[in-house]
């Protein structure tokens, strides 16, 4: 068909069908008519032009019938633009849109009738395959859905509603949904994915809940320490003056193993809430894997077969050596209890480059970061376990069996070292633990192999400064130390530790101190002495500390720290390395 024709067109189209004696037909033609005063007018036509054949079979003219369609044709490019229209601001909802019509004949039910381009993407195009749906059959386990739509194809309102979705990619989906009723019988369903949100204020969730874990903890270690550190010390005096053959010494070593694991479970609280005193060194932790290698095979068993795969070209970690063994022991027991027929368990090192996307999701900077990884054969996780394994007296151990703290510290430890925790897992495929620590700067040199053990010359005849606001630690500690040949001179705080050292004739050889006193701490104190004795040995002991000092994370190799409660050995160790170590104004690492 010929698609638009004006006057003189119109008249070579007769002439054609004329001559050929072939009829046209015109269907929705445009005719542009020319009017008086060089007007035009445009009309649309349906029509026949049929040939008059006579009997000769010549034709005689032409026979034209038509129906002006004009209004009609307007009509439908009105209702194909207003679709158009239509169409474009659907598509244009900026989130996920469903069109649900009321099902002919049945004015409870509703047919899926159109989804937007954004719906497609939510679904990974499965919403295809629903077009034509029944409500009454998609909604058939969420009838409050079903009731949703007839409230608002009812002119009601109905409340925004929060569901998980999976869809037939296997893809599972939050989804917030919201309706529009759009008259006479449509209801548009708004599908707005807040499935990353919902991630993120659940992490909010679990960082507050640290966060006041943490605030509990640190709030009670100090003055529990302190207590620990007294029945110790009375523990290890009873000790001493019981005979040997003497049934209490059972008693009195009973009451000392209870204090210390106490002090255990206090210290991964600790290293949970990230408020753990640190005193970082740089550490090869290929000699770190190494060096645990015997003890985990005793610790987990000879049904464990263990691994240890180290990089050669491994970077150094500036880290705390305790707590990184803390870390392995940890996950290896953890390990040893997933699998309970036996298995294997695989330590790897190696280094690893993050970039910027990957740091950001891990919360640390982009960088090289050395990888040490635990890798088991158990049981493994379900995804509902795994979203729980750092929350702190979670656990899946029978009663017991664990406290629920082993996880979370291994978080802690890594988050306040600088790095992050990464975990793999499925059922029945087993686990693998990635711990992330930053590179150290090339200017830091590697510790000694050792974890800071000091040969045990136990007795002394130094003179030491003894600073602590506790009384009856400081007089337990005193007795300690004088039993070691050690001559002590005695101050309640700071400000008292200045007066108490300017009576001192000859001076004296080391500052203990606490690290947290009231009118001034330890690190005031030794400041301030510093100013007046080159070269002033110091050793800092606290049962934690939660001063500016912690905040600000300051460290310096060479530091000297005792951690409360002690043993008698313990001090003895500490005491003897600090009496070896020439001061510069060290400062402890106390991160958060």
């Amino acid at each position: 068909a010929i698609p638009e024709f004006d006057e003189q067109g119109f008249i070579l189209l007769l002439d054609h069908v004329l001559e050929s004696g072939q009829p046209f037909v015109g269907t929705e033609t445009r005719v542009v008519f020319e009017r008086e005063g060089g007007a035009s007018e445009t009309r649309f036509l349906d029509f026949v032009c049929q040939p008059i054949v006579e009997e000769d079979g010549s034709h005689s003219g032409i026979l034209v019938h038509g129906v002006d369609v004009t209004d009609r044709v307007l009509a439908n490019r009105a209702l194909r633009e207003s679709e158009r229209r239509g169409r474009a601001q659907f598509e244009a909802i900026p989130v996920p849109t469903f069109a649900w019509q009321r099902a002919p004949g049945d004015g409870q039910d509703f047919v899926l009738v159109d989804y937007n381009d954004a719906a497609t993407e939510l679904t990974a195009g499965g919403v295809a395959q629903l077009a034509g749906t029944r409500a009454t059959a998609f909604y058939a386990d969420r009838p409050e859905m079903l009731g949703d739509l007839r409230v608002v194809a009812a002119g009601g309102a109905a409340e925004r509603r929060t569901i998980d979705q999976r869809f037939s990619n296997g893809a599972s989906k939050r989804l917030s949904l919201s309706y529009t009723a759009v008259p006479p019988d449509l209801v548009l369903v708004h599908a707005e994915d807040i499935t990353a949100r919902t991630e993120l204020e659940e992490q909010l969730r679990q960082a507050q809940k640290m966060e006041a874990v943490g605030q509990l903890a640190g709030g009670v270690a100090h003055d529990f320490n302190n207590l620990l550190t007294i029945i110790t010390t009375c523990g290890s005096f009873l000790a001493d003056e019981l005979p040997a053959d003497s049934p209490l010494r059972a008693d009195v070593s009973d009451i000392r193993d209870a204090a210390m694991r106490a002090a255990t479970l206090t210290r991964q609280l600790l290293a949970f809430s990230r408020r753990q005193v640190l005193v970082p060194t740089v550490l090869d932790l290929n000699e770190v894997a190494g060096s645990l290698e015997p003890m985990l095979k005793r610790l987990i068993g000879e049904d464990i077969h263990v691994v240890v795969e180290r990089d050669p070209a491994l970077e150094r970690v500036a880290a705390d050596r305790g707590q990184i063994e803390q870390i392995v022991l940890n996950l290896a027991v953890n390990a040893r209890d997933a699998m309970p027929n036996g298995g294997s368990l695989t330590i790897r090192t190696a280094n690893r480059e993050l970039d910027l996307d990957t740091a950001s999701r891990h919360g640390v900077e982009p960088g090289t970061y050395v990888i040490l990884s635990v890798r088991d054969t158990g049981i493994g996780m379900d995804a509902e376990t795994m979203k729980r394994i750092f929350e702190p007296f979670f656990t899946t151990k029978e009663q017991g069996k664990g406290t629920g703290l082993g996880l979370p510290t291994v978080y802690g430890i890594a988050r306040q070292s600088g790095g992050f925790v990464d975990v793999l897992s499925r059922l029945g495929e087993g686990t693998t633990f990635e711990i992330g620590l930053p590179r150290s700067a090339p200017e830091q040199t590697a510790s000694p192999a050792s974890s800071g053990a000091f040969p045990k010359a136990r007795a002394g005849s130094e003179r030491i400064l003894l600073v602590e606001d506790d009384a009856t630690v400081r007089g337990l500690t005193r007795r300690l130390l004088e039993r070691q040949g050690y001559t002590v001179f005695e101050a309640a705080d700071g400000r008292h530790a200045l007066e108490v050292a300017g009576r001192i004739e000859g001076g004296f050889d080391l500052l203990l101190t606490d690290l947290v006193m009231p009118e001034a701490g330890g690190r005031l104190l030794h400041a301030a002495l510093a100013e007046r004795i080159a070269d002033l040995r110091v050793l800092y002991m606290s049962g934690y500390t939660s001063d500016e000092i912690v905040r600000r994370g300051m460290h310096e190799q060479g530091v000297t720290y005792l951690q409360k409660p002690f043993t008698r050995d313990e001090l003895s160790d500490a005491v003897r390395g600090a009496m070896r170590r020439a001061s510069r104004y060290p400062q402890l690492a106390l991160a958060r």
